[in-house]
């Protein structure tokens, strides 16, 4: 007989771990902007929350903050489930597919031009340094697609 997922999975995870769900389903929720900087990286103890962040600098920051972050996590939670929060500083893995791009794309600056109509809107522009920001902007662009 047929059976939902959610059904299933009710049976195989226990209940005490459904906050666990909630919280991970839900991080970026609960955090916000914050998101952009840190990152859930492990629920330690059932009471310790081990949160990866990619700037040094907002370690300090989040960690004169950890109470109000606590205290949002649990409220979001409805239970007391979190009581210390960890700060880890993970750098941000730069992508080997990236360099290798950005070197490509030195080699086919020849091949990119500006159409026929986007140097006569160049033309309106006056100032020289302003037209050659703009001509450089929608080459880069171009490359980059």
């Amino acid at each position: 007989m047929a059976q939902l997922i959610k059904q299933l999975l009710a049976q195989i995870i226990p209940h005490e771990t459904d906050w666990k769900i909630s919280l991970l389903k839900n991080w970026n929720i609960i955090i916000g902007d914050l998101s952009a900087h840190i990152f859930l990286e492990k629920i330690y103890q059932n009471e310790a929350l081990v949160v990866g962040v990619y700037d040094s600098s907002w370690m300090q920051e989040l960690y004169f903050l950890s109470p109000l972050l606590i205290k949002k996590i649990n409220d979001f939670l409805g239970k007391n489930y979190i009581k210390t929060i960890r700060f880890k500083y993970i750098p941000v893995k730069k992508k080997i597919d990236s360099f290798n791009k950005s070197n490509n794309i030195s080699k086919n600056v020849a091949s990119v031009q500006l159409s026929v109509q986007e140097y006569k809107i160049l033309d309106i522009i006056e100032d020289p340094h302003l037209k050659e920001a703009i001509k450089n902007f929608r080459l880069r662009c171009l490359r980059e697609r």
